[in-house]
């Protein structure tokens, strides 16, 4: 499982290499019960995209207080989600939260050239 999983990892990592990198800070649930503060690295800054994540969580409440996780996500306008497996919780993980993502709409407006003196 592990393993299967951090070779689709690295192929959506080696498949989005062309866009810049993002950092998501925010809050996860681990699914054996403990909610963390999370920040993570994002493999495209692209909004409305799917993602490869790896990330470290905090859980204040546990004797286990460090994650280290690697999954995958969707970007969206100023914002993430993200399905993690954290390897030192030995668990699934659930993250949302801020990302500084991009738009990919032109932000320049779309110009029409002028007529031709003749027409």
């Amino acid at each position: 499982m592990k393993k299967s999983l951090l070779l689709t990892l690295s192929i959506l990592c080696t498949s989005t290499a062309h866009a810049d990198p993002a950092i998501m800070f925010g809050l996860s649930y681990s699914f054996n019960g403990e909610f963390g503060v999370t920040v993570k690295a994002l493999s495209s800054d692209d909004e409305d995209e799917f993602v490869a994540a790896v990330g470290a969580t905090f859980y204040p409440y546990t004797s286990k207080s460090l994650g280290l996780d690697a999954g995958i996500g969707y970007t969206f306008d100023d914002a993430a989600a993200v399905l993690s497996w954290d390897f030192l919780q030995e668990a699934a993980q659930a993250s949302i939260g801020y990302a500084n993502t991009d738009s990919n709409k032109s932000s320049s407006p779309v110009s029409t050239p002028a007529p031709s003196p003749g027409a």
